[in-house]
């Protein structure tokens, strides 16, 4: 009878999870095949950026040399030949290359790109559950997660998209190892730091380390007592080594890769500090529809937001968290019982995001040239990945406060919290107000001709329609309204229970703007263009040519049997070049 106790005892976490927990995972599955569902149920596809040019024939080459039983040691067609194994952008050994070989090629892909959004979703509910955040307020912190525009930014980036998938498990499992260590959570999270090595991407590794080891110190500080910091230090080195061990099939040949690449000796400031976050970026934040890139073939104008990054796209096209969130934030800033976590998420928040303006500040320039590791890294803006994990779990701590608004307006000091949360609120309402006036810009010293707001940096000019920014205006009002409604009604405790579900409801809503951070088209585009089939026809006798581009040494060449640029240009133009370069491999 005892063994039979201690088995159930041992097995309880999991009966909570698949029993209360079940329906709020259920309902973020479905949430995700909603917002996901033209990529799922449809022929579209991502082209954007990298993962046309790049991703695409390297998943190719992989799952081919799969199938034909081989391993996928080598890359023949990019510079005489590249390593593709030890290439982490290929993730040749990630479990998700599983999923190449179960279903069709395409619907892998794209499967391959939108799971770790979920993956993530679902780990942020369940480490919000491990924080004894109540099942709605962890839902909302999965939701915030999981559709944050800077997740999202991510998804057309194979490698980061897996490492934001990884981050709040990782937080989980760290926090389930501190307080109430098991063998199974130890390989598990062993596991789990395994799958992050062997993605070997410096600077997201750095920023989710950012968030780690505070909220591990947090987590041992908060631990129940008969827990020895000796053996949890034992317990987290015994993980961490076994980690590197098993990643070594991936780190081993990528390192050498790595030694015999330009990365050798790192990178210099100004590509390391490249895709820096713009101070101006930021008001994605409260406007997400002002600086996005639509990223439309017939519009010139569409890439808004290239002014800022010497006329290329932004690498985090949104950084969009939800203004339904930032109330939720903000109340549970206020009103919210759990001190040192608070603050805890707010300074993590804070020196996430000195560290995403980069080049903007001089912190990132001092790191530069005085911690090695920020050599290696490129692109300061991961860091906000770190804010969107600090931020939705924010967002949790004021879902619970709402449910318990009510009750909260009846402790000393309850109803100045309670107008002081209304004076944010409003000073907001008026700051976005006052923006939606002609005069506002005139007074800070904008032109302003033909309806346009122009802008000037750097040389270039930016155009901002003053119809879309009223429109931003419009929706952060709307918004924020909607929010304040829930608000008010759980204060006056009208049906709490209910407000807490419309706004959960709202944060939803709210963060389907961020539906167009990843543009779509057709799958076709990566079909081969018949000028391709053309000419492998007619030179088939000579095989396949290499493309070989010295971006160094000026214009493309190309060198061996092809001796006309006309071959690549058309190839380019036909395969949507200009966005991606799709077919381009």
């Amino acid at each position: 009878m005892r063994g039979s106790g201690d088995s159930r005892g041992r097995h309880a976490w999991l009966h909570a999870a698949t029993r209360g927990n079940g329906p709020y995972v259920v309902l973020l599955v479905l949430l995700n095949l909603l917002f996901f569902g033209d990529i799922l149920f449809t022929e579209n596809t991502y082209f954007y950026r990298d993962i046309a040019g790049y991703h695409h024939p390297l998943k190719k080459l992989v799952t081919e040399a799969y199938e034909r039983g081989q391993w996928p040691l080598w890359n023949p067609y990019i510079q005489f030949g590249q390593p593709l194994l030890a290439n982490p952008n290929a993730m040749a050994l990630y479990p998700t290359q599983l999923l190449f070989h179960l279903l069709p090629f395409d619907w892998a892909f794209d499967l391959n790109l939108v799971l770790h959004a979920l993956v993530g979703g679902i780990g942020a509910f369940y480490l919000a559950r491990a924080l004894n955040f109540s099942p709605i307020a962890a839902l909302a912190v999965g939701i915030a997660f999981n559709f944050n525009g800077v997740v999202l930014s991510l998804v057309n980036l194979p490698l980061l998209a897996a490492m934001a998938g990884l981050f709040p498990w990782l937080a989980l499992f760290l926090q389930k190892a501190i307080h109430n260590p098991s063998a199974i959570r130890l390989i598990g999270l062993s596991v789990l730091f395994c799958l992050l090595f062997m993605l070997l991407e410096p600077l997201t590794t750095a920023a989710v380390f950012l968030f780690l080891v505070p909220f591990g110190v947090y987590v041992f500080l908060t631990r129940q007592s008969g827990v020895s910091c000796p053996k949890v230090t034992l317990r987290l080195l015994l993980v961490l080594v076994s980690a590197v061990l098993l990643a070594g099939v991936q780190l081993v040949p990528a390192v050498e890769m790595i030694n015999n690449s330009g990365r050798i000796g790192g990178v210099s400031f100004d590509i390391a500090s490249f895709w820096s976050i713009h101070p101006l970026n930021l008001t994605q934040m409260l406007f997400p529809k002002v600086w996005e890139d639509t990223f439309d073939l017939a519009d010139d104008d569409s890439l808004r937001f290239s002014a800022f990054s010497e006329s290329r796209e932004p690498y985090l096209v949104s950084c969009y968290g939800g203004l339904a969130c930032l109330v939720m934030a903000l109340l549970g800033l206020l009103y919210s019982e759990k001190i040192a976590l608070k603050r805890l998420l707010v300074a993590i928040s804070l020196i996430a995001v000195v560290l995403a303006l980069g080049k903007y500040t001089p912190v990132y320039g001092w790191l530069y040239h005085h911690v090695s590791p920020f050599r290696y890294g490129r692109f300061p803006s991961k860091y906000l990945l770190t804010l969107a994990m600090s931020f939705s779990l924010l967002v949790g701590l004021g879902i619970d406060q709402l449910r318990a608004l009510a009750l909260k307006s009846r402790i000393p000091g309850g109803k100045r919290r309670f107008l002081s949360f209304l004076l944010v609120t409003a000073s907001l309402l008026v700051f976005a107000g006052l923006l939606a006036l002609s005069s506002s810009w005139e007074k800070a010293g904008f032109d302003i001709k033909d309806n346009l707001v122009k802008l000037s940096y750097q040389g270039s000019d930016v155009k901002l329609q003053m119809s879309l920014i009223r429109e931003a205006v419009f929706y952060l009002c709307l918004v924020v309204s909607g929010s304040l409604i829930g608000v008010f009604v759980a204060w006056y405790r009208v049906g709490s229970s209910l407000s807490v579900v419309l706004v959960t409801a709202l944060i939803f809503f709210d963060l389907l703007t961020n539906h167009s951070v990843n543009p779509v088209i057709p799958s076709r585009v990566y079909e081969r263009p018949p000028v391709a089939d053309w000419l492998l026809e007619r030179y088939s006798d000579e095989g396949l040519s290499r493309v070989y581009h010295p971006i160094s040494e000026g214009p493309i060449r190309i060198l061996g049997k092809t001796d006309s640029l006309i071959w690549r240009i058309v190839f380019s133009r036909l395969a949507v070049g200009p966005y991606g370069g799709v077919g381009d491999h």
